[in-house]
């Protein structure tokens, strides 16, 4: 093999390690939850919790994806409430869905969130 055929091969997967890096914040096929923060998290001992996940470029799939990666986490309390926002003062909410029944709460009424 030629030294610039080399050098060609070596940039072209240089080049493409970013994009796969960033398969894993938006909930891709590499089974890694999509990035996301905590801005409310209400968890009382028993009660009903509230929790707001804040995702600006989320969409009904990354925003399930973050809600059931959040759920795992859940531990001890009666229900909580779990949201999906793209901003911190937002008035559409993009997902939301009630642990423990995810399944069956699970509900995108954003529709923007394709």
């Amino acid at each position: 093999m030629t030294r610039t055929r080399a050098a060609a091969i070596a940039l072209i997967a240089t080049l493409a390690l970013p994009t796969a890096a960033c398969s894993s914040d938006d909930g891709g096929d590499d089974g890694a939850p999509p990035a996301y923060e905590v801005v409310t998290e209400n968890l009382p001992d028993g009660g009903i919790g509230e929790v707001e996940l804040l995702m600006p470029d989320a969409t009904a799939e990354t925003a399930e994806a973050a809600i059931r990666d959040y759920a795992d986490s859940i531990d001890g309390t009666a229900a909580v409430t779990v949201q999906v926002v793209r901003s911190e003062d937002a008035a559409v909410i993009v997902c939301r869905a009630d642990w423990p029944d995810i399944d069956e709460t699970m509900n995108c009424p954003d529709p923007g969130a394709s």
